[in-house]
């Protein structure tokens, strides 16, 4: 079964740039087969991400996680965006996040998360790790303009000391995964620009939990 991600759009603006992409693009094959629906789109892994990392469109609907497109099933992911309401947004990162194993060894890489906060991303940064409620974390990261502050928030959320937050610093990662012994999260932004950005939340693959594991356990 192919998976492809279902979005619906509704503005004029946002349509041309997807019309054109989706059916004149590099990208485009296959998709004129499974374009029905007035406003709706649907779309591979390849053709989601471009679009959001070249900020071609803003106004997309989220993706429901049981949605179902012809004999097509989108993959299970969410889609944020700027436009939701904070409310809206922590609803979305609770339910991805409680997929996840709790009270477990938990591994964060965010190159970014040690960097400022404000009242709206510290509740995104506490919603992370309330719901996972890890009894262990290994913090990947780069920038470390802020980090003993936020560490004073983790180690409060969690309830856990210095010794159970271990922190090590790298320029290898560039991607934010959430990893759990054997359950994991790749999402698309820092915790600090979840308000700013598009982007997705996606469900790793068993595969690709023990991929990544495995190569975080080789950076020192």
């Amino acid at each position: 079964m192919i998976h492809y991600y279902k979005i619906r759009c509704n503005n004029d603006e946002s349509k041309n740039k997807l019309n054109n992409y989706v059916f004149s693009g590099e990208d485009s094959e296959g998709n004129l087969n499974i374009f029905t629906e007035e406003n709706l789109y649907s779309l591979t892994l390849k053709q989601l991400i471009k679009i959001i990392s070249n900020n071609w469109v803003e106004k997309i609907e989220e993706i429901e996680s049981e949605d179902y497109f012809r004999n097509y099933k989108a993959y299970g992911e969410s889609v944020l965006n700027k436009n939701m309401t904070t409310e809206q947004r922590i609803d979305k990162i609770r339910y991805e996040f409680d997929k996840l194993e709790k009270n477990k060894t938990f591994y964060v890489t965010d190159p970014f998360i040690f960097t400022s906060y404000n009242e709206e991303t510290s509740r995104y940064l506490q919603v992370i790790f309330e719901t996972v409620a890890p009894k262990k974390i290994f913090v990947y990261y780069r920038d470390d303009s802020n980090k003993e502050q936020v560490l004073e928030m983790i180690k409060g959320i969690c309830n856990l000391n210095n010794d159970d937050i271990i922190c090590i610093q790298s320029n290898d990662i560039h991607d934010r995964f959430y990893i759990v012994e054997n359950d994991g999260l790749l999402v698309g932004t820092s915790i600090n620009g979840i308000n700013r950005k598009l982007f997705t939340i996606c469900k790793l693959s068993d595969e690709d939990v023990e991929e990544v594991k495995s190569q975080l356990q080789n950076i020192n």
